[in-house]
């Protein structure tokens, strides 16, 4: 709940405003996790509030490290219902990489948590949940959250947009706009979205294609979003709120990775303040399989005689199953 939302409940047992935003600053400040530990409420008070409300974060079910420092979480809800979250490390970068759905409607063919399904919407509470938990397991500062772990985040905006507010307020977390990203497929309704919320978080874009046959074949349910369409509504949101915004891309061997590709997104991003990220296939899901090394190097060539900017990225948590594509929580994958 928003400061705003506790002032109502609170109005129920005629206690003043000020109850309130104790309570707010208890638990988004000081992280207590229990309502009986709200030391400066009176007795009467805390019993009244646990008859009406909880403080339940995640259960964590497993907890398993790779050789790179990632951990990859899975979490059980309170219906029984299962995600899973990853820490992931790199220098003094720790990472909170959080689910938004319990599996995905989108359904790229590349992606185990497209395989397993739409479920349902996390909410904004359980999406908190995550981030709280994952500061109690790794004992360490979260500098940077990002919303690529299970679903699409902007498919499920209601709840995204409440817990990145509640993330960001100074009067409880204070997280950094500039530290939080969320990932799209390239959901234009929801980028314009972010626009007309006025987010300054940062934009990911999960391209992958570089022609509409391609972007149909890997992304099937959703390629009626053209890709001159998302690139235009990236660069809006880019425009509005002074990111830049990163493009992903994602390599598949004999796919989407020719020259003619690179060459193609070299025009594509030429007039969108971006970054490119050249990703690379986790093995683990869809028939397809990681491109060449001489090919990547060649795509990645093209991009920077074109003056792209452009990152190879390196892949983290593949050996556990916690990389991009591969995370499913055990379910059973969806046959095609």
């Amino acid at each position: 709940m928003t400061a705003a939302e506790l002032e109502t409940v609170l109005g129920h047992f005629n206690e003043l405003p000020y109850r309130a935003r104790q309570i707010y600053h208890s638990i988004y400040g000081n992280r207590v996790a229990d309502i009986n530990d709200i030391s400066n409420l009176g007795l009467e008070l805390r019993q009244q509030l646990t008859e009406i409300a909880t403080l339940n974060l995640p259960n964590l079910i497993e907890n398993i490290d790779a050789d790179d420092e990632t951990q990859k979480l899975l979490f059980q809800l309170n219906d029984d219902r299962r995600i899973e979250s990853v820490i992931i490390r790199e220098n003094k970068r720790v990472t909170a990489c959080v689910s938004s759905q319990v599996g995905c409607v989108v359904g790229c063919k590349f992606c185990a948590t497209g395989g397993m399904g739409f479920i349902r919407n996390l909410t904004a509470g359980e999406i908190i949940g995550q981030y709280f938990r994952m500061e109690q397991i790794s004992g360490l500062k979260i500098t940077n959250i990002v919303f690529m772990g299970m679903g699409e985040p902007l498919l499920n905006r209601r709840a995204v947009f409440k817990a990145i507010n509640l993330l960001t307020d100074p009067g409880g977390i204070g997280f950094s706009h500039a530290k939080i990203t969320i990932s799209t497929f390239g959901l234009v309704p929801g980028i314009e979205a972010m626009i007309k919320e006025n987010l300054k978080v940062k934009l990911a874009v999960s391209l992958s294609a570089t022609t509409e046959k391609q972007r149909r074949a890997i992304i099937p349910t959703y390629a009626r979003y053209s890709i001159p369409a998302i690139i235009k509504a990236a660069n809006k949101f880019a425009l509005s709120s002074g990111n830049r915004v990163s493009i992903n891309y994602l390599l598949l061997n004999n796919v989407n990775d020719s020259d003619n590709d690179a060459e193609r997104l070299a025009i594509l991003v030429r007039d969108l303040r971006s970054k490119v990220n050249i990703m690379e296939f986790n093995d683990g899901y869809g028939d397809f399989s990681r491109s060449e090394n001489f090919q990547v190097d060649s795509f990645v060539n093209i991009l920077i005689r074109n003056k792209v900017n452009v990152t190879r990225r390196k892949s983290k948590g593949e050996n556990i199953g916690a990389a991009c594509g591969q995370l499913a929580a055990g379910y059973a994958m969806v046959k095609p």
